[in-house]
């Protein structure tokens, strides 16, 4: 994180014609804390609530400065290009921290307790926060393990499944793929990219989202928010009649999800859907959920799976 960056932007959201003060009051974020942030001083990495509060409606932001700007200085580029996922899925909860009675005799003796126990909340929520923001980079770490893991287990069979059907093919890369360059979320997430001989599809593009065998909730939302993540990204790929795209899925819950989308977007493309069974080590099933054509014929889209009738 660039401490120094990210202090003059939200120096430059709170503006020259307020006070710190008040800029904490608008947005609700304790006066010390930006106080710190602003310096460069504080320790870790700013919750995405409390840039989200910095730079939401009530904090009424100065200098053109918005939440995905501030995401981008202060998260790493794998977490500011998904600032939409995060967003979707939402943040840990914050244990709020009651205050304590006041029974000072005097004015002194209540702003001294007052300041001692702003303090303490603060070192508290700064704690929390870095708890939070642990398990949250754990869950990320988990995700991208199992959507790796996805990745080598799905190539081994769909490659196999070419061979077996008597396709010729080869690995590719980016230049195959007749595009100047891919949408960065989709670049940071395993791909792969492969040329093939058929009179139908020659380049084959695959992206993996995969739901990792842990029961948590929150991780569950991640792998869909991903799997949309990567559906969203699919429309900065021009159009070519010649290319295939696939998101490799393994759980029921995610192909549902993106099979939903069928029918209620606009993007152009042959698109699919393609479920693995990473147990069994087989293919399940494969749902196009766009084409290129606008009333395409089954005969002339490439399934690796064949089509229930």
């Amino acid at each position: 994180m660039n401490k120094a960056k990210l202090g003059k932007m939200i120096s430059a959201a709170k503006g020259s014609d307020r006070s710190i003060k008040n800029y904490a009051e608008a947005c609700g974020v304790n006066q010390s804390i930006i106080s710190r942030l602003i310096n460069g001083t504080y320790k870790g990495t700013p919750k995405i609530s409390m840039l989200r509060k910095l730079t939401g409606l009530s904090a009424n932001p100065r200098g053109g400065i918005t939440f995905e700007k501030l995401v981008e200085v202060a998260y790493s580029p794998i977490y500011s290009s998904a600032v939409s996922f995060i967003d979707s899925v939402g943040d840990l909860p914050i244990v709020s921290l009651s205050s304590l009675p006041l029974k000072a005799d005097t004015v002194t003796a209540k702003s001294l307790k007052k300041e001692q126990l702003s303090e303490q909340e603060d070192r508290q929520f700064v704690d929390q926060e870095e708890k939070e923001r642990e398990e949250l980079n754990s869950l990320f770490n988990s995700l991208d393990t199992a959507e790796r893991q996805l990745s080598a287990i799905s190539m081994g069979v769909l490659l196999g499944q070419l061979a077996q059907d008597g396709v010729r093919f080869r690995l590719g890369n980016i230049t195959d793929m007749r595009i100047k360059n891919l949408p960065d979320y989709l670049m940071r997430k395993p791909h792969a990219i492969i040329c093939i001989e058929n009179p139908k599809i020659d380049i084959w593009f695959l992206t993996f989202a995969s739901l990792p065998q842990v029961e948590n909730a929150l991780l569950e939302k991640m792998t869909l928010a991903s799997a949309g993540g990567q559906f969203q990204g699919m429309f900065y790929i021009p159009p070519d009649p010649h290319r295939k795209i696939s998101i490799v899925v393994d759980s029921n819950g995610t192909f549902d999800y993106l099979v939903n989308h069928k029918g209620n977007h606009s993007y152009r493309g042959n698109l699919s859907v393609i479920q693995i069974d990473t147990v069994n080590i087989k293919i399940l099933r494969e749902e196009y959920i766009a084409t290129y054509n606008m009333d395409p014929d089954e005969e002339s889209l490439m399934y690796i799976c064949p089509k229930e009738k």
